[in-house]
């Protein structure tokens, strides 16, 4: 718990704050004092002794003057004034009360945000953004001038003058009218102290905007003051009551937008609605709807605001804009609105959005807000008579009864009383999120306990009956006829059929892949028009394959290289008919799926999402009894079944039979000696599984022959290392068949090492299988026991309902950047409890779920409980958090991470990681196999291997023995650091691939040997290249790399040789552009990589949001997302202001590429809404996307277009969740939208000083082909998953690569909307001064302006140098 610190005060007071930060902005931390009655905050940076001097007499001699005097408990509900002065750790802070209650929106997305005055100031954010019970009413918009005008007035009058007078230093509270000036700590002491700022854009005073480039010392230079409050406080009010600015028409000043804001703000100021000129009318045809219909000035002109106001706004925009002295003073201002407050009528229309209106002194007077008519009694006096002076002023007083008394009449009425209250019902409840669609328990609890419902029917649905339709192509195909070929993604078929019988039945597809892209086909399944749960959407259909090197039992040899290595074998898929059942796709149940059929006709539906197969057939049938091992044996039995007797059989699980996924490939292990075959010397791939074979569904099955029928025992050798004290679980079947209820779910515990476990009973006895004589099939799939399954389906529904109320917590909170940088009030009580209906009580549930999870883990055999450790520890907090609600604010960054590992937990038991080296089959006299090798054979084992590791290079990558006779050989440099960055984990691997396909393809087709070797990056290569010592060819060299080689003469140039304007047309023009020197290209591109937009699509559909198209709309959801709490992620590197500049029409360089072009206008904007995003939108500069993501604090991020891959391997429970869409982009003249980004590329290069230039260029056209391309990338995610899917630059290759079809139309539109920035000379020196000019903005305030050019004039000298040294 945190320290509480007791200091004493500069007044000699005791103060005390808790040791926790709860904020901090640029200026200062603050703390929480224990109760929360005060903050206590500390500046960063040390205060000189005239800073000092001026907060002592703030909180001294002028707080002593306006509070502590007759009526002083009136002004501290008007100001949050700085109390006392105190010191601590070297530090000055000072102390200020906390705000009002009634100063926290109470409802809406902004719940528990401070109502700062910006959003109730404009129509638009007004309109768009605020809750109607929110928004108050004109009449208490009019109290709240009134108190703002007070409380400026009392700072006058104290000689005080604010300085920075705006919305954003005023709180107010439209519900109440009650209103609040802040930041008192800044106040000018005029003639004392200069100031410390100059104003909020908006609010400054014409003549502080035209002389701020002047010297401070300068006389002529205006400064704020009161003069300028006057001016600050008048636009204010304008705005608070018509919720429009009064400068900001539809003149423009100057082409120029940082000039034309100036003039427009400053020298040339020009109210909106001047009575003779015209000029800066608003153009009512460029306002947004949301800015209707108060941006209109003449629908709603300020006259509307009665006759004293008009006056008040004539002296300020008209008399007093350009002179200071003839500005109403704030004692004018509140005068005039309190006379306005006496003439108010309340609108007879219940449904209007103001309520009340001032009345015009017309006979038939008309609510200017809606149009409707007031009837009624008038007033019988002349409210707008003013007296001469001297003359009695009972003649008012009385026009107010007596108006006042009709307003009360009105009040009597239903309407009126709605009217006057004008607020909506605030009682908005929060609860915990429901799910989307529904569950597949709910789903067996509508219809009943499936058991003793189910029929014994089968109705079986001939594919070729389907209804006419978008995809209904019925041909041969694979040996039958009359089949349905569909290879058209997002299309439906439906089939209508009868049931006879009601009840529950199990689906079953019976089908035969077509060649796509070998990946799983995808289906969604409706019943008569609906989804009947949600686990039947994604529905999985697999695939079968071979290794392609598996010929029979008897021969399946892995091919070798020159070394001797073993090579991983390719695979390749079987168009084979066959038939699969529905089963969960959440992975969540282990039986197949079922579905309640009512007795008559239904409609089947069928959505294709992903690749293509022909279907023969569906069939609705009675799931198959499960029988148990005691059964089955005694029908054995029955039979004459006896045991054999001597048999021991052998066989290696990495040769294995048909797989139904394509990254069930053979693996190895080269640590121990008794994994066969091993070797000291060469890689053999002796087993199969690893981290491959893990997904709940992934079958292995093998081809194995008995000599004689009989009783066998089976066992397995394996190893089970990656789920820690937890098992993982197979379905062993002998020829397609389940063999009993025991062996359905044989479980493999954890253990560090290799085992051999025996096929069992239900009494972990070796379970006795009889076999025929011959040939058989032993099947391995990977399933989810069904205590765990249930163990996990009820600790997903709580973490989700956690996940849910962590969130609504969060849109009261505020969030924090990450665990380290903490921006939530810690020590704030935001009374949650109350606050967040039924949040205790959901805690309460969510806990009373974990222990009963817990005590079930407790009770699974093969799982230690402490495998399940977050179950305990996040119900420990939860007790916490429940007992003490205080306490939720100061845990809530333990509170979040706990459900994210909470998520992670389900995600891992899920999980079923399993390594096989071998099987056997042996009788059941023959002692069970072990483990093999001893102590010593693996110590000499090791040393072999310690002592072979120096007679070879490691870097170097062998090929086969099928090269060929020829004198030329290319050496092919492989970076590793930088093939890391197109989503692969390493490079060796990656390696093996391409050399494996050279072998097979380029040498077999040139006649042209390669050799292949890795090395640490393209500094690696340079240093090499420089030094005379490099490669033929380098690969998945980075951006920059060619051009810095082909400066100093060490590159080919490609463009001359023969095929190049052919192998070039396969790509983008911008995977190109960094490639190119002087009129000659150096390089080839590889991969391509570019930004996406990446969005939660349950928090944008609960917002009512769409991923926003231009910049002014992402803008708008940056602040709306912000105010519900919601995070969101930009990249603060060199491509968003890239982005920008390109967007805008400008680029990087001038026509000759001898200067940069940041010297412009456009280059300044560029850099202005770059840094904006830091600065004006307070966007994190660093933050975890993939877990903020996650765990939906981030609802909209730009990431690299690869984190896709990364989203669906490392987070599946987010799939259906997220989307990506193209850029933001900027509005052109004509009203398209510009939405052109930058892009990066790897290379491949030819070294000049090769032997073998014609070979080279030939291997190089080969390399980025589109085959080869598409050969490479399907290889390496078969081998290393979808996580380091490639991203190939070349566009028909990309297609080949399994992309969503909707994900991949987005990426697709955002590549071909790319553009790449020139390498020339001397521009790594760009990358460097952005990103200083950048530090210099966001952190330290800079002038953007003076900041970017000052880096420019150093960017054009080394730009200039660097060029004259290569000639350029």
């Amino acid at each position: 718990m945190a320290n509480i610190v007791r200091l004493k005060a500069l007044d000699g007071s005791t103060v005390e704050f808790v040791d926790e930060v709860i904020g901090s902005g640029a200026m200062k931390d603050v703390y929480f004092s224990p109760d929360k009655s005060y903050v206590v905050g500390f500046f960063k940076k040390p205060q000189d002794a005239n800073s000092k001097d001026r907060l002592q007499n703030i909180t001294g001699v002028y707080r002593e003057r306006i509070f502590n005097q007759v009526g002083g408990d009136y002004w501290k509900n008007l100001f949050c004034w700085p109390e006392k002065l105190v010191e601590w750790n070297g530090k000055l802070g000072i102390v200020c009360p906390t705000y009002q209650k009634h100063f926290f929106f109470s409802s809406g997305p902004f719940k528990g945000k401070e109502k700062e005055g910006k959003w109730f100031a404009s129509a638009h954010l007004r309109n768009k953004f605020l809750p109607d019970d929110q928004k108050g009413n004109w009449l208490t918009h009019y109290h709240m001038c009134i108190q703002i005008a007070r409380a400026v007035k009392r700072l006058h009058a104290a000689g005080l003058a604010h300085s920075d007078l705006s919305y954003k230093n005023v709180l107010v509270d439209p519900v109440s009218g009650k209103a609040a000036v802040i930041d008192c700590d800044g106040l000018v002491v005029p003639g004392k102290y200069p100031p410390d700022v100059v104003g909020t854009p908006d609010f400054i005073a014409p003549e502080v905007l035209q002389t701020k480039n002047l010297p401070l010392a300068d006389s002529r230079r205006k400064l704020p003051s009161i003069q300028t409050d006057r001016h600050a406080l008048a636009v204010l009010i304008y705005m608070y009551l018509l919720y429009r600015h009064p400068l900001r028409g539809g003149k423009v000043n100057d082409l120029d937008p940082a000039k034309d804001e100036e003039l427009t703000m400053g020298s040339k100021a020009l109210f909106i609605e001047h009575p003779t000129d015209k000029s800066n009318r608003p153009k009512v045809n460029q306002l947004r709807p949301s800015e209707l219909p108060q941006g209109d000035v003449t629908k709603l002109p300020y006259t509307i605001c009665g006759p004293y106001l008009k006056e008040l706004f004539d002296r300020a925009f008209i008399d007093g804009l350009h002179n200071p002295s003839a500005r109403p003073t704030a004692n004018d201002w509140e005068t005039a609105l309190v006379k306005t407050t006496d003439l108010m009528q309340p609108c007879q229309n219940p449904n209007c959005k103001a309520h009340w209106f001032v009345f015009d002194n017309s006979t038939k007077p008309r609510c200017p807000f809606c149009g409707t008519e007031y009837h009624g009694q008038l007033p019988v006096l002349n409210l707008y008579y003013s007296p001469k002076k001297g003359v009695d002023r009972m003649r008012k007083r009385c026009a107010a009864i007596i108006l006042s008394l009709l307003m009360c009449l009105s009040l009597l009425s239903p309407q009126g009383a709605n009217a006057a209250s004008g607020a909506g019902d605030s009682s908005a409840l929060l609860s915990a999120p429901a799910s989307s669609g529904q569950s597949y328990d709910r789903y067996l609890e509508a219809h009943g306990d499936p058991a003793g419902q189910l029929p014994d029917a089968e109705i079986v649905i001939d594919a070729a009956d389907v209804l006419p339709g978008e995809a209904s192509f019925i041909t041969s195909y694979a040996g039958r006829d009359s089949v349905l070929y569909w290879n058209e993604p997002e299309t439906s078929c439906r089939w209508q059929f009868t049931a006879h019988q009601a009840g529950y039945y199990q689906l079953s597809f019976t089908f035969a892949g077509i060649t796509n892209k070998n990946y799983d086909i995808i289906v969604d399944v409706r019943l008569d028009g609906e989804i009947p749960y949600e686990n039947t959407e994604n529905l999985k259909l697999r695939r079968t394959f071979l290794d392609e090197t598996y010929f029979s039992l008897s021969d399946n040899a892995f091919d070798t290289n020159l070394k001797g290595d073993e090579l991983m074998p390719t695979v390749a898929e079987q168009l084979e008919w066959q038939t699969q059942t529905a089963m969960d796709a959440k992975s969540l149940y282990s039986d197949p799926l079922l579905y309640y059929l009512d007795e008559g006709t239904h409609e089947l539906e069928l959505t294709l999402k992903e690749e293509a197969f022909a279907l023969s057939s569906l069939t609705f049938s009675n799931p198959p009894a499960s029988r148990a091992y005691a059964a089955v044996k005694a029908e054995w039995d029955a039979l004459g079944a006896a045991d054999t007797s001597g048999q021991l059989l052998s066989f290696e699980a990495e040769k294995s039979y048909y797989k139904n996924d394509v990254t069930l490939f053979a693996t190895y292990d080269t640590a121990y000696v008794h994994v066969t075959p091993s070797s000291p010397e060469n890689i053999y791939y002796n087993t199969i599984g690893k981290n491959t074979w893990k997904e709940i569904g992934q079958e292995i099955t093998w081809e194995f022959n008995v000599p004689e029928s009989g009783y066998y025992h089976l066992a397995f050798k394996a190893k089970q290392y990656d789920k820690t004290n937890a098992f993982s679980a197979r379905r062993v079947t002998i020829d397609g068949e389940s063999i009993c209820r025991e062996a359905d779910g044989q479980k493999f515990e954890y253990q560090t090492g290799w085992y051999v476990q025996p096929l069992t009973d239900a009494d972990s006895g070796a379970m006795k299988v009889f076999l025929k004589e011959g040939r058989h099939v032993l099947g391995m799939t990977a399933v989810i026991d069904p205590e765990m399954a249930q163990l996990l389906r009820s600790v997903s529904t709580t973490q989700t309902k956690l996940q849910g109320w962590y969130r609504e917590i969060i849109k009261i909170t505020g969030f924090n950047a990450d665990a380290e940088r903490i921006t939530i009030d810690a020590n704030r009580d935001f009374n949650l409890d109350k606050t967040i209906p039924g949040l205790m009580d959901g805690l309460a549930e969510c806990k009373a779920e974990l222990d009963d999870a817990y005590r079930l883990v407790e009770e699974i055999d093969g799982i230690s409980p402490s495998s399940a450790s977050i179950l305990k520890e996040l119900s420990t907090l939860l007790a916490s958090l429940i007992k003490r609600p205080k306490r939720i604010v100061k845990n809530i960054e333990t509170f979040r991470s706990d459900i994210s590992t909470l998520a992670t937990w389900v995600i891992d038991m899920q999980d079923q990681p399993l390594t096989l080296d071998k099987f056997f089959v042996y009788s059941p006299d023959v002692k069970t196999p072990e483990v093999g090798g001893g102590f010593f054979s693996q110590i000499w084992y090791r040393l072999k291997m310690f002592f072979h590791s120096f007679s070879g290079s490691a870097s170097s990558i062998s090929g086969t023995s099928e090269t060929a006779q020829s004198d030329v050989t290319l050496r092919v440099w492989i970076s590793t650091a930088d093939i890391t960055t197109t989503g692969a984990s390493s490079g060796r691997d990656q390696a093996i691939i391409l050399k494996k396909l050279i072998d097979e393809n380029f040498t077999k087709k040139y006649g042209v040997n390669v050799d292949v070797s890795l090395v640490n990056g393209s500094a690696t290569l340079v240093q090499a290249v420089l030094a005379g010592e490099g490669p033929d060819i380098a690969l998945f060299t980075s951006t920059d790399t060619p051009v810095n080689l082909a400066m100093r003469g060490a590159l080919l140039e490609l463009s001359q040789f023969d095929g190049f304007n052919t192998i070039t047309q396969e790509f983008t023009e911008s995977a190109l552009t960094p490639f190119w020197y002087k009129g000659g290209c150096y390089a080839l591109p590889e991969t391509q990589n570019f930004n996406l937009l990446f969005y939660r699509t349950d928090i944008y559909e609960e917002l009512g949001l769409t991923p926003p198209k231009t910049w002014d709309e992402f803008y708008e959801q940056v602040i709306l997302l912000a105010n519900a709490n919601y995070m969101v992620g930009v990249p603060q590197n060199q491509s968003t202001f890239e982005t920008f500049l390109y967007q805008s029409g400008q680029t990087f360089y001038s026509e000759d590429f001898s200067t940069s072009t940041f010297n412009t206008e456009e280059a300044l904007e560029a850099f202005r809404s770059w840094t904006g995003l830091y600065t004006k939108y307070s966007l994190s500069l660093i933050f975890d996307f993939f877990n903020r993501f996650r765990s939906g604090e981030l609802a909209i991020g730009i990431m690299p277009y690869n984190q896709v891959n990364y989203l669906y391997s490392a987070a599946p429970e987010l799939n259906g969740l997220w989307d990506c869409a193209v850029m933001p982009g900027t509005v052109q003249p004509d009203g398209s939208v510009n939405n052109v980004e930058t892009c990066s590329s790897t290379g491949c290069i030819a070294l000049a000083d090769t032997a073998h230039p014609q070979e080279a260029f030939d291997f190089l056209k080969w390399w980025v082909s589109s085959d080869t391309q598409a050969a490479f990338g399907v290889q390496v995610e078969q081998t290393l998953g979808i996580a380091a899917r490639y991203g190939t630059a070349n566009i028909k290759a990309f297609e080949e690569i399994p992309w969503n079809a909707s994900q991949a139309a987005v990426m697709r539109a955002q590549r071909d909307a790319t553009v790449a920035i020139e390498q020339i000379p001397g521009n790594y020196y760009i990358a460097r001064n952005l990103s200083f000019a950048f530090r210099a903005v966001v952190y330290n305030n800079a002038n953007s302006r003076s900041t970017l050019y000052k880096y420019n004039i150093e960017i054009n000298k080394e730009l200039a140098r660097k060029q004259k040294e290569f000639s350029y």
